[in-house]
C-alpha cells in the first residue's frame, strides 16, 4: 500500500533547499525527511515532476531596467505578490541586489524551490521598440538572471511570455489589445483574488506597475510539465526511408 506523502510546517534552512537540477531519486533522498512523514512505503516510488510540483512555491520575476515584479505561488494559489521601483539605481547588479534584499523581507522566499524569471526578448515581437532598447533589456535580464541564481543557487527558468500565456490563458494575445491590458483581463478572470495585491497612485488610479507585477504573476503561475519524447527512433526511420 502506498504511503501518501504529508508536508511538514516547518521549512528547510536557507542552505539545505531542494534544486530541480538534482536526480529526481536523489532530491527525495535527502529531503524527504524534511518534507514528508513517513516516507517508508516499499510501494511509493515517485517518477513524476508533478509529484513534487505539489509541495513547491514558485517565485516569478519580471524584470526591467525601472521596475521587477515579483509573485510567489502554491498549488495555483497566489500567495503574495507586488513590484519594486529600481529606476533609481544606476547598475544592474545594483538592481538586482536591492531587488534580493526585497525579497529576503519576505517570509515567503524561505520556501521557494523555482524560480521562472520572463526571457528578455519575448515580449517584444510586435516591433514597437528600438533595436537599443532590446539589446539594453537583454543585458539586464542575462545579469539579473546570474546574480539572482548565484544568490539563492537555484536554477532560474527563462520562459518565454507566449508559452506562459498559452498555458494559463489559451491564447498569447489578441488582435488589437495591449500586451499589459491582455494580461490584466485574462489573469483577473482567472485569478479574481490577484486585486487585492494591485496598488493605486497618488491620483488614486491604478499604477502602471501593477502591470509588471500581473507578468511576475503568470511567471510563477506557470508550471513546467513533464513533456513526452518525441524523438524518432532508428527504427521508425528505417522505415520511412523504405517508404
Amino acid at each position: 500500500m502506498a504511503i501518501n506523502p504529508t508536508p511538514l510546517p516547518t521549512s528547510l534552512p536557507n542552505n539545505k533547499r531542494p534544486s530541480l537540477n538534482l536526480k529526481l531519486e536523489d532530491r527525495y533522498k535527502v529531503y524527504s525527511t524534511k518534507y514528508i512523514k513517513n516516507f517508508t512505503g516499499k510501494n511509493y516510488a515517485p517518477n513524476k515532476k508533478s509529484w513534487y510540483i505539489s509541495f513547491m512555491v514558485i517565485l516569478g520575476l519580471d524584470s526591467s531596467t525601472s521596475v521587477t515584479g515579483w509573485a510567489f505561488s502554491k498549488d495555483g494559489k497566489v500567495l503574495d505578490a507586488g513590484y519594486i521601483d529600481t529606476k533609481k539605481l544606476e547598475t544592474t547588479k545594483e538592481k538586482t541586489y536591492f531587488v534580493i534584499s526585497e525579497l529576503e523581507k519576505n517570509q515567503l522566499i524561505k520556501n521557494v524551490t523555482v524560480i521562472n524569471l520572463e526571457a528578455a526578448l519575448s515580449g517584444f515581437a510586435g516591433g514597437f521598440t528600438s533595436q537599443q532598447v532590446i539589446i539594453t533589456l537583454a543585458r539586464h535580464n542575462a545579469v539579473f538572471a546570474y546574480i539572482i541564481e548565484e544568490h539563492f543557487k537555484i536554477k532560474v527558468n527563462l520562459l518565454s511570455v507566449n508559452t506562459m500565456r498559452k498555458q494559463l490563458f489559451g491564447k498569447c494575445r489578441i488582435k488589437g489589445i495591449k500586451s499589459k491590458e491582455f494580461v490584466k483581463s485574462e489573469l483577473e478572470l482567472l485569478c479574481p483574488d490577484v486585486v487585492k495585491f494591485t496598488i493605486l497612485n497618488k491620483k488614486g488610479n491604478w499604477d502602471e506597475r501593477n502591470g509588471d507585477m500581473y507578468d511576475g504573476i503568470v511567471c510563477s503561475l506557470y508550471k513546467d510539465e513533464p513533456q513526452q519524447n518525441n524523438r524518432v527512433s532508428k527504427k521508425d526511420k528505417s522505415i520511412s526511408r523504405k517508404r
